[in-house]
């Protein structure tokens, strides 16, 4: 029976030192893993996220802007992408042409040449003189002018050229110029109930101030075509 009693205690005091080794065991364990937080992915993402290089953001405040009304649009017109691409798109202004004569884009003639070309095509219009239009030196230009007007007008226009002081022209119409340092070329059109001329202006500039150098004729046409 002591045999027996010796043999209980061995194997009670066995288990005992069993169960103490896998508790400690098993306490190392856990102490590991809390303390080992570089292996979990949370902390590998952290490191990879603060090494990666990033790109700048394209137009940071305009993704982030809420776009409710355009400029370029009506309050009235629902707004879309198609109508906000549209509203971008930026356009010429286009302007009519007169087939044989000119483009009536005039938005490049200044101030001062229009001056200019208003009082001669007004003087001219009411059969009056339109010296002042000229420098001294180029006014044999508007006699030789005047001379083929006046043996001209009865050949295309089969009659004869109204007295002075009488309405020449009751409208007019100013082509596309060209113009650079020197001066510029105006055609113009002068029309009546008989007709129409064509002339081509040219203008000598001397500071800010125009002056007619030389006129032609261009073209002579009747209301019928011929």
């Amino acid at each position: 029976m002591l045999i027996d009693m010796k043999r209980a205690v061995r194997i009670l005091t066995i288990g005992v030192l069993v169960a103490v080794f896998f508790i400690a065991s098993c306490s190392d364990n856990q102490a590991v893993i809390a303390s080992d937080t570089g292996e979990t992915l949370r902390a590998k993402a952290a490191i990879k996220d603060e090494d990666a290089l990033w790109t700048r953001e394209v137009e940071k405040e305009r993704l982030m802007r809420t776009i409710e009304a355009n400029e370029a649009l009506s309050s009235s017109v629902k707004l879309s992408p198609e109508s906000l691409i549209a509203s971008l798109s930026s356009s010429e202004a286009v302007y009519p042409c007169i087939q044989g004569f000119a483009s009536l884009d005039t938005t490049l003639m200044s101030s001062e040449l229009q001056m200019a070309l208003d009082a001669f095509v007004s003087a001219l219009s009411r059969n009056e003189s339109a010296d002042a239009s000229f420098a001294p030196e180029n006014l044999f230009s508007y006699v030789f002018f005047l001379s083929d007007l006046k043996s001209g007008w009865k050949a295309h226009f089969d009659s004869d050229f109204p007295a002075a002081q009488t309405l020449l022209f009751v409208s007019s119409i100013y082509g596309s110029p060209f113009i650079d340092d020197e001066g510029a070329e105006v055609p113009v059109r002068f029309g009546f109930s008989g007709g129409f001329i064509d002339v081509l202006l040219y203008f000598e500039k001397d500071g800010e101030t125009y002056t007619i150098s030389n006129i032609e004729i261009r073209k002579w046409e009747r209301v019928n075509g011929k």
